[in-house]
């Protein structure tokens, strides 16, 4: 949803049941190879439940959705090195229809990198979505230990500003 009422005017955003207050919103999600289960139901599910998200954003709010299977893709494949919030218009929200709609799932799963680009855009909330664990030689070289679950891997991440919900 994205009232406004007892938050004092800041807008809200759901993803797969996770509420979140504020105006600015960064969407993870896993694309990898196992997001193929089921005959590629999680992934649809997933890409549903992200454009019905960003859909419920009124046009003052502001999204960004960062993608990760073997590698990290930017909101539209963009390549900058400082990637900017877009607000949820209805043009923007078209854009992000076409583009998550040629999405395919492949490759591992690393979102180390997805995990450090997200806070730098200042959100008021971080949603993450991953529907495994993580490992493999980078998370392990990163966030240390051995087979690490996706919450592992978040709060590691950073522990304090992020809005998370697994899918199994």
């Amino acid at each position: 949803g994205t009232s406004a009422g007892a938050n004092g005017g800041r807008g809200q955003a759901s993803f797969f049941g996770t509420q979140a207050s504020g105006d600015r919103f960064v969407y993870v999600l896993d694309v990898s190879g196992s997001m193929n289960k089921g005959k590629g139901r999680r992934l649809r599910r997933a890409v549903s439940e992200l454009l019905r998200s960003i859909d419920q954003l009124r046009d003052d709010q502001m999204f960004y959705v960062l993608l990760f299977a073997s590698s990290t893709r930017q909101m539209f494949d963009e390549e900058s090195l400082v990637p900017t919030m877009l607000p949820a218009t209805k043009e923007n929200k078209a854009c992000i229809h076409e583009w998550i709609s040629q999405i395919k799932a492949t490759g591992g799963t690393h979102p180390q990198r997805a995990l450090h680009v997200g806070p730098n855009l200042s959100p008021s909330a971080e949603f993450f979505l991953s529907d495994g664990k993580f490992n493999t030689p980078k998370a392990v070289d990163l966030f240390g230990g051995d087979a690490l679950d996706a919450k592992t891997v978040v709060v590691r991440s950073h522990p304090d500003n992020i809005q998370w919900k697994c899918v199994l």
